[in-house]
């Protein structure tokens, strides 16, 4: 069962969260990507969609700490298949994690941006685009701009959520309550201070996961939010879907006949 969509706050969206609880908040979702593997799924999508689109780079908009990108890049290896060079950039970057992945992969696979990126600047270099467990932070407003400043400008976008917007994702979120306890001790950026901070932060964490489920959107309510931004009138909007056991994967493909 759905749950009404509602556009609430999350704490890390503020400017003025402190750089400490910023980046133990972060280890919590690196903690949830190493243990789960929720994006492991998602690498024959990726690399897929970026055969399609004939892209050997992409930016990821919204990386955070680079768990998703993380994942996908191994299972990539895993699993034998080529895909694009992901380039990191996040509103608040994460220059330490990123310098530790492109050691990790090499540059050749993973880069980064270093100064701030947000959804409404992207730099015009990169022709396709990915964004994992972050579309949500998007208002309608803000989706459709982002999804027509693609369709006129770029190759295409990849969108991906783990989260959904019904009650089983909702109760979920509560028990990481007590998991992202332990990320203090299990991140190589290990900080006296985020072990004193660690119910604060994972308090915060599960809050904004609640919040998450409650911002997610739907496929059909991407589906619209495309058609709406692009004007379309009557004609079907090339859609891809992947189900896996804890996401809803969503591919959304620029097409040559689309005007700009």
């Amino acid at each position: 069962m759905t749950i009404p969509r509602l556009q609430a706050f999350e704490f890390c969206d503020q400017p003025w969260l402190p750089a400490l609880i910023r980046e133990g908040y972060m280890d919590c979702l690196d903690q949830i990507h190493r243990l789960f593997q929720p994006y492991c799924h998602v690498a024959p999508l990726v690399a897929e969609w970026a055969r399609r689109l004939g892209v050997s780079e992409v930016l990821d908009l919204g990386s955070g700490g680079g768990g998703q990108v993380a994942t996908i890049l191994e299972h990539l290896s895993r699993q034998g298949l080529n895909g694009p060079r992901f380039v990191l950039s996040d509103r608040y970057p994460e220059i330490e994690s990123w310098r530790a992945l492109e050691r990790r992969f090499g540059p050749e696979r993973i880069g980064f941006v270093s100064e701030p990126v947000s959804f409404d600047a992207i730099p015009s270099r990169y022709r396709a685009v990915t964004i994992f467990s972050a579309f949500h932070h998007l208002p309608p407003p803000a989706a459709r701009a982002l999804l027509k400043e693609v369709a006129e400008n770029r190759d295409g976008i990849l969108i991906v959520e783990f989260t959904r917007r019904t009650w089983t994702d909702l109760a979920g979120m509560l028990p990481a309550f007590f998991l992202n306890l332990l990320a203090p001790l299990t991140t190589e950026r290990f900080h006296w201070g985020k072990l004193a901070l660690a119910p604060l932060v994972a308090a915060m964490v599960s809050f904004d996961g609640i919040v998450s489920v409650l911002r997610s959107y739907t496929e059909d309510e991407i589906r619209d939010l495309a058609v709406a931004s692009l004007q379309f009138s009557g004609q079907e909007v090339p859609w891809g879907r992947l189900p896996v056991s804890v996401a809803g994967c969503f591919s959304f493909l620029r097409q040559a006949g689309w005007k700009r």
